[in-house]
């Protein structure tokens, strides 16, 4: 679904300062906005813990839309401020795996993405909720957020993806456990598993060929658990 953004734009960008591509994004939006004569605000950031405030300024503001330059944490960040508000959202893809800007469409191409934030269509999309908390990819427990953690600690000390992810997954099993869970959707009684992980995803994720761990749609408003047994996986994906 889209709707019309305002007429005028006033971006605030607010750029992870750990990313590399951080003084490549800094020229692409001078450049660019100076063309259609626009004036962006551009913030840069190396803590993480500042983005909630950020993006609160921003809206007190007015500012639109307000763009979350980084990987996933920093999109994450920036849309659990605005989910719920009519204040559009910015993807610049910056980090490492850019997950939902992946999904979502958005070019991954920096400047082709910039260049996306003064001529893109404003489209509505889900987000999920854990504890108060919102994401826009996916939230788990157990074995799988453990990986996850390591593989990035790995990425930290310098190693590439591939060894980061074998260093990580070897550190996981060898601490390998099971949590027993009750999981309540809309059965009238809860589905009880003991299962290495619980993940729960925005939106289906493709659990088998090319397009593993990828969403086709961002809008089909539901959310999916899946917990591994094995020796398969099992998936259920309610309407919510």
């Amino acid at each position: 679904m889209t709707f019309q953004p305002p007429a005028i734009l006033s971006p605030t960008c607010i750029l992870n300062g750990h990313s590399v591509h951080v003084e490549e994004a800094k020229a692409h939006i001078a450049r660019i906005s100076g063309e259609v004569a626009v004036q962006v605000q551009v913030v840069v950031t190396k803590r993480g813990d500042d983005i909630s405030a950020l993006v609160a300024r921003a809206l007190g503001e007015h500012r639109h839309p307000i763009v979350a330059g980084g990987g996933d944490g920093t999109v994450n960040a920036v849309a659990g401020k605005l989910a719920g508000t009519d204040t559009p959202l910015g993807v610049l893809p910056m980090g490492t795996l850019n997950h939902f800007a992946k999904d979502a469409g958005l070019p991954l191409n920096l400047q082709a993405a910039v260049r996306n934030l003064f001529t893109g269509q404003v489209t509505k999309m889900d987000v999920g909720e854990v504890n108060g908390r919102v994401f826009v990819n996916n939230s788990g427990v157990g074995f799988y957020p453990h990986f996850v953690r390591q593989r990035e600690e790995q990425e930290k000390h310098g190693h590439i993806k591939r060894v980061a992810f074998m260093l990580a997954l070897r550190s996981v099993v060898r601490r390998y456990f099971r949590l027993r869970m009750k999981v309540h959707m809309d059965q009238a009684e809860a589905l009880e598993h003991v299962t290495p992980f619980l993940f729960v995803g925005n939106n289906r994720y493709q659990t088998s060929g090319a397009h593993v761990g990828t969403r086709s749609k961002l809008d089909r408003v539901g959310c999916g658990y899946a917990r591994r047994r094995p020796p398969a996986a099992e998936a259920l994906y309610p309407s919510l």
